[in-house]
C-alpha cells in the first residue's frame, strides 16, 4: 500500500539549487473543472475505485519531507573521526539535517482495469511563504488503483478496515489500526478515516475522507541504515526521517487530447533518445557554447493508454544516471506523445490550463503544417514544448529558469536524436 517513501527519498535533500531532471520536467494541466460527484464503483478484477478516479484527475497536496534534526545522516572520511572502519579508514558523522517543501500534483496519467499510472511533479518552494515554487523533478509511478499509491481509498474499503482494525488501544509494533473521527484543516471539517500501521522502524498515519475516498493527510516517520559514502563498509547508526502529505485540491482536468487513442505506432515503441545542451545567459555572456546533455527513455511497462520509461541521462563530463521513471497517458500535458487527431484541434492562443496553486499558465504557442508548440510560462520558469504533427512525439524542448535577484538564466534545451 504505502509508496510515499520511495518516491520522497529523493527529495530529502531537494535543497534549494539542487539540478533538476532534463527533458521530462513537463506540466501537468488542463481546463479547471470541478472535481467529480463523491461517488463509487467497483473496477474489473474486485479492485474497489473511487468513480472520480479518471485520467486527467489531478491531486494537490503540500509536502514536507526531511531528516529528523540530530539524527546520523551519513558518513565522510575524516582524518581525525572516530569510528574506524576493517581497513583503518576513519569517519565522522554527518548530522547536518536536510529538508524540503512544496507541492506534489498527483495526476492520473492513464489506468486499466489494476494499474494506474501517476504523473507526479514536484514544485519546490524556497521558504514557507513563497509563491513561486520551480518544477524540479518528478515522482512518476505506477500503484494500483485501489489505492493510487496512498492518494484515495473506497469508502466502502474505509469501512472494512475500521470493522477489521478498530483503533481500540495504544498501537504497537505490527499492528494496523483504524477508526473514524473528526478531520479538520483550516475552516473546513470531514468525517473521516485515521489509520495506522506500526512497524519496528516507525509509522504511518493516513486520514481519508469518508464521503469521497481523498486521502486529507499522511505523516510517515521511519528509522533506517544512513547514506555510508564507501559502500563497501557497513557502520553502526540510523537515520530519522518524516514525510507529511497535506490536502489541497482536486479536480478533473479537460484536456483536448484525454479521450484520443495513444497512436498505432506507440504499441512497438521501445526507446526514445534526445540529445541537447545545458547553458547559463546572462548579460554579456558569448553566445553559444555550453554543457552537452543527453537522455535515454526506454519503455518499461505498457498499458492500454499510457506508457513508462525508464530514463538514462548524460551530463558532460559526469557519469551517467539512471533510475528515473516518467510516465506518459491522456492525461498528462503535456505527454511525451500526443495523438496526431488532437494535435489537429489545437489553434495558437488556445488557453490549456492556469494552476492557480504553481502559477503556471499552459496555451499553445504556435501551430504550422509539420509542428505544434506548447508553452507552460510559470512566475520564475518557462518550458516549450514542440510536437512533430504526422506522429505526435515531442521532438524539441527548451526550459528556462530564472535566478532570484539576478540576471541569469539557466537553459537546457532537448531535441529528439532517435525512435526505435
Amino acid at each position: 500500500m504505502p509508496q510515499l517513501e520511495r518516491r520522497t527519498a529523493r527529495l530529502r535533500q531537494a535543497r534549494p539549487g539542487s539540478r533538476r531532471s532534463l527533458f521530462l520536467l513537463r506540466r501537468q494541466g488542463g481546463a479547471r473543472n470541478p472535481a467529480a460527484p463523491p461517488t463509487a464503483r467497483p473496477a474489473t478484477g474486485g479492485a474497489l475505485v473511487p468513480d472520480w478516479v479518471l485520467p486527467g484527475l489531478r491531486l494537490t497536496y503540500y509536502l514536507l519531507t526531511g531528516s529528523v534534526s540530530g539524527s546520523v545522516n551519513g558518513y565522510v572520511l575524516d582524518d581525525d573521526g572516530n569510528i574506524i572502519d576493517r581497513n583503518g579508514n576513519r569517519y565522522s558523522t554527518e548530522r547536518q539535517g536536510h529538508s524540503s517543501q512544496g507541492l506534489v500534483e498527483a495526476t492520473v496519467a492513464g489506468m486499466d482495469a489494476q494499474v494506474v499510472a501517476l504523473a507526479q511533479p514536484f514544485y519546490l518552494l524556497m521558504s514557507a511563504g513563497d509563491t513561486a515554487p520551480l518544477l524540479k523533478s518528478h515522482m512518476d509511478t505506477l500503484a494500483t488503483v485501489d489505492t493510487g499509491g496512498d492518494f484515495w481509498m473506497h469508502p466502502q474499503k474505509q469501512a472494512m478496515m475500521v470493522r477489521e482494525h478498530p483503533w481500540t488501544c495504544a498501537p504497537r509494533p505490527g499492528q494496523v489500526m483504524a477508526r473514524t473521527r473528526t478531520w479538520r484543516s483550516g475552516d473546513q471539517s470531514w468525517t473521516a478515516t485515521a489509520i495506522i500501521s506500526m512497524g519496528d522502524t516507525g509509522r504511518i498515519f493516513w486520514v481519508y475522507d469518508q464521503a469521497t475516498g481523498r486521502l486529507l493527510y499522511l505523516s510517515r516517520i521511519s528509522r533506517s541504515a544512513p547514506d555510508i559514502r564507501d559502500p563497501s563498509q557497513s557502520l553502526p547508526d540510523s537515520v530519522s526521517s518524516a514525510t507529511f502529505l497535506r490536502f489541497v485540491d482536486a479536480h478533473q482536468l479537460n484536456l483536448p487530447w484525454l479521450n484520443t487513442p495513444m497512436p498505432e505506432w506507440t504499441r512497438g515503441l521501445q526507446a526514445l533518445s534526445y540529445q541537447g545542451r545545458m547553458s547559463v545567459q546572462f548579460p554579456g555572456a558569448a553566445p553559444g557554447g555550453g554543457t552537452a546533455l543527453s537522455q535515454q527513455m526506454e519503455v518499461a511497462k505498457r498499458g492500454g493508454d499510457w506508457l513508462l520509461f525508464q530514463s538514462r541521462s548524460q551530463t558532460q563530463g559526469l557519469p551517467s544516471t539512471s533510475g528515473a521513471k516518467s510516465v506518459t497517458g491522456p492525461g498528462c500535458l503535456p505527454p511525451v506523445i500526443i495523438p496526431a487527431a488532437a494535435l489537429g484541434r489545437l489553434r495558437p492562443g488556445q488557453e490549456i490550463d492556469h494552476d492557480p496553486h504553481t502559477g503556471f499558465t499552459v496555451r499553445v504557442a504556435a501551430a504550422d503544417a509539420q509542428t505544434v508548440t506548447l508553452e507552460a510560462v510559470g512566475p520564475r520558469q518557462s518550458f516549450m514544448f514542440v510536437f512533430d504533427r504526422a506522429q505526435g512525439v515531442m521532438i524539441h524542448s527548451i526550459s528556462r529558469e530564472s535566478s532570484s535577484g539576478t540576471n541569469t538564466v539557466v537553459v537546457h534545451e532537448m531535441q529528439l536524436a532517435g525512435k526505435r
